[in-house]
């Protein structure tokens, strides 16, 4: 049957067969095989059916999308998911992934590590298994939304009892009353305080025992707010004015004096408030509440269900199909520079999903709506500029601000104009499209576009 030879197309153009192992998944070869075949040819990567590589599954005339093939599945982990088959539920699959990984760790006990070998180790992160969820591995068990919400339980760091030091997130989550943050005020004091640079005399094995300095910055708080609930040996007070403090003593009055707070965010609701924040923190951070289409080709490189743009009103946002854009370009207008005619074109728009990119070539793949793959050409300053990721200095550390434009899954709107098989991006200062590229950084349920003009940090291109 026809299923064969599609799925040795796929497997070829993937590099996702057994002989290339360690290679790269090239998605942007798989999603141009699949815009000839159609996106209802491919099955999810069912956990208990999908192989190493792309599969043929005759009974249904599908091709079986490959484990390799899913972002941050490398493989040793396709591998090892079809060694230890079958599976009834995904918490089995965690439970036998777990011995697997245990095992892969207790024989690098006994070897030397080799970089050139990385692609040989078991490394199932949290990423790779909530990729797994999103690919739609596991459907045969759960929904995947809910499944997520599940497995993102039990990653967060969640607690059975609030401390005090859960109180600075709380403050953060707005739990606290005017009348509660003068009590918080007390646990910031200690916090500025039992630092080992105040530490100025160490008695006794504990650290209760040790005393500390009060600096500057903290005197004021402590002479009115700490001082009368301290005996005489409990302080002491040089010439200048200056004071040091036995630690335990402070932490005892500062226990005392906030025994009704510490009562009351003891309460449930405290307790519930930043559990959940613990969850939302790893479901954003994880883009778990993302579309069903927009995990699929963030994971797959792929649409299975529709492209996110499908619903978008093209006229609404001047965008034109593809397949509609002139492959011969219209000129507006001739200037003359020198010797030289400068035409200036009608530019139009296109939108579609990032694939990759083809950095020599200041080239990137974008997947339309209408599942055209288009090549989009750069002047090479802008493919940079469009391209690097954006970073800044924070607390003495590089912190990337902002991802490239050109990453997978990002959604686009380019302007510019089409000659033969190739999209040339191009704007003019006087054109309707402030910038040749713009990132669509969400799609409402209304099918409304959110859009970015420009890059973090950065003036706007023109190109």
């Amino acid at each position: 049957p026809g299923i064969f030879w599609d799925t040795a197309c796929l497997i070829c153009n993937s590099s996702s067969d057994e002989e290339n192992t360690g290679d790269k998944v090239n998605y942007v070869k798989i999603s141009k095989t699949l815009s000839g075949l159609g996106r209802e040819t491919i099955s999810t990567p069912n956990i208990n059916e999908a192989q190493f590589g792309f599969a043929p599954d005759v009974n249904n005339n599908k091709i079986i999308f490959s484990l390799k093939a899913i972002s941050n599945i490398n493989d040793v982990v396709a591998r090892e998911i079809v060694n230890n088959r079958p599976y009834t539920s995904f918490d089995e699959f965690l439970t036998k992934m777990t011995e697997v990984k245990k095992k892969y760790n207790e024989a690098e006990e006994d070897t030397e590590d080799d970089s050139e070998e990385s692609n040989k180790k078991f490394k199932l992160s949290t990423v790779g298994i909530l990729n797994l969820i999103k690919a739609g591995a596991f459907d045969e068990f759960e929904d995947r939304q809910q499944l997520m919400q599940r497995y993102c339980s039990s990653v967060a760091k969640t607690i059975k009892n609030i401390t005090s030091v859960q109180i600075p997130s709380l403050t953060s989550l707005g739990m606290f009353s005017d009348e509660d943050l003068v009590y918080v005020k007390y646990f910031e004091f200690k916090k500025l305080l039992f630092v080992k640079e105040n530490v100025v005399d160490k008695q006794g094995k504990s650290s209760t025992t040790w005393w500390y300095k009060i600096t500057y910055y903290l005197s004021k708080y402590f002479v009115e707010n700490i001082l009368l609930y301290l005996k005489e040996d409990q302080y002491k007070e040089d010439d200048a004015g200056n004071y040091a403090v036995k630690r335990g003593a402070v932490e005892k009055a500062i226990d005392n004096i906030c025994k009704n707070f510490k009562e009351k965010i003891s309460q449930p609701k405290y307790l519930e408030a930043f559990n959940n924040s613990r969850f939302n923190e790893v479901y954003e951070k994880f883009e778990c509440d993302e579309s069903i289409s927009h995990h699929e080709i963030k994971t797959l490189g792929v649409y299975l269900h529709d492209h996110e743009l499908t619903h978008v009103d093209y006229n609404r946002y001047n965008i034109t199909k593809y397949q509609d854009v002139p492959n011969i370009p219209i000129v507006e207008e001739e200037k003359q520079w020198g010797d030289r005619k400068i035409y200036i074109y009608e530019l139009f728009r296109i939108c579609g999903t990032c694939l990759g990119v083809n950095k020599t070539k200041h080239v990137a793949y974008l997947l339309t709506p209408e599942d055209d793959i288009v090549t989009v050409k750069y002047y090479a300053g802008n493919f940079v500029h469009y391209n690097q990721k954006n970073s800044k200095e924070i607390d003495g550390k590089n912190v990337t601000v902002e991802e490239s434009w050109f990453k997978r899954g990002t959604l686009l709107l380019i302007s510019g104009i089409k000659r033969d098989d190739m999209f040339f991006a191009k704007s003019y200062k006087t054109s309707i499209f402030n910038n040749s590229t713009m990132k669509i950084t969400k799609v409402t349920e209304e099918n409304e576009l959110r859009v970015q003009e420009k890059r973090v940090g950065e003036d706007e291109c023109k190109d």
